[in-house]
């Protein structure tokens, strides 16, 4: 993509038809290529700020440029908990709602491989529940505790093979390989060594259109389906027709 924001007026209202066009190239401003995945990225960690968060593995080779992706996405988010790994217990004791409208990002699916089951259970029913044995404070004596953790994290991170996650975790999160092709190798060397060349962060920044975007423009948690009403219509004349039909009407909104 040879747009770059400094020759464009970045329009990022959601009514306008370029808005994915105009996303990636903010994006491109850090990143060469890897269209498809970074923005794929971003709206999985767009997710966080809905009732339906999800969860992504980026896949590919090492120096594919995975985390690259991820973090030229997240470096517009201020909800991110970044780990390198965690214990098999770790997830369990995490304070209630310490994630919830989180982006969990693991550098390395393997890192939270000993905690999968923990994982699992937050990506599929957004609760953790452990009962545990400690000591009483007043009494000196064993006592059962109920430690609970509730909210649902979007969970991002990347990996060199699917295996690694583990059959169960795998089978819940969306998974996307990054572009390895020769030209995208070439091109990506090619942008580095100009960047290299010229004033730049080492680390990404966040992108000051994609910044607002995403503060001011995903902020209902309501999901509006206006073609209910019609489809319902439609469904109980064909219902009537055998004599069934219902009189009752369907709200357009959930």
């Amino acid at each position: 993509m040879s747009e770059s924001a400094e020759e464009h007026s970045i329009d990022l209202r959601p009514s306008n038809p370029a808005l994915l066009l105009n996303i990636n190239i903010c994006l491109g401003n850090q990143i060469f290529g890897h269209e498809r995945s970074r923005l794929k990225t971003l709206f999985v960690a767009i997710s966080s700020k809905t009732l339906y968060p999800l969860a992504l593995i980026l896949v590919g080779d090492p120096g594919a440029a995975k985390n690259t992706i991820c973090k030229v996405v997240l470096a517009n988010f201020d909800n991110v908990l970044e780990i390198t790994s965690a214990s098999a217990k770790a997830l369990d004791y995490l304070p209630e709602d310490s994630l919830k409208d989180k982006i969990l990002y693991v550098e390395e699916t393997v890192g939270v491989k000993d905690s999968g089951l923990a994982l699992r259970s937050l990506l599929s029913e957004g609760v953790l529940s452990r009962l545990v044995t400690v000591k009483d404070e007043k009494t000196n004596k064993p006592k059962t505790e109920l430690f609970k953790s509730k909210a649902k994290p979007v969970f991002l991170s990347t990996t060199n093979q699917v295996t690694s996650a583990g059959g169960a975790l795998a089978n819940r999160i969306l998974h996307e390989d990054v572009d390895q092709s020769s030209k995208q190798i070439q091109g990506g060397l090619k942008w580095l060594a100009k960047v290299a060349s010229m004033p730049h962060y080492e680390e990404p920044q966040p992108d000051p259109y994609l910044k607002e975007f995403i503060q001011n423009s995903v902020v209902s948690k309501e999901v509006l389906v206006p073609f209910l009403g019609p489809s319902s219509k439609s469904q109980r004349s064909s219902i009537g027709s055998n004599g069934s039909e219902s009189s009752s009407s369907t709200e357009n909104t959930l």
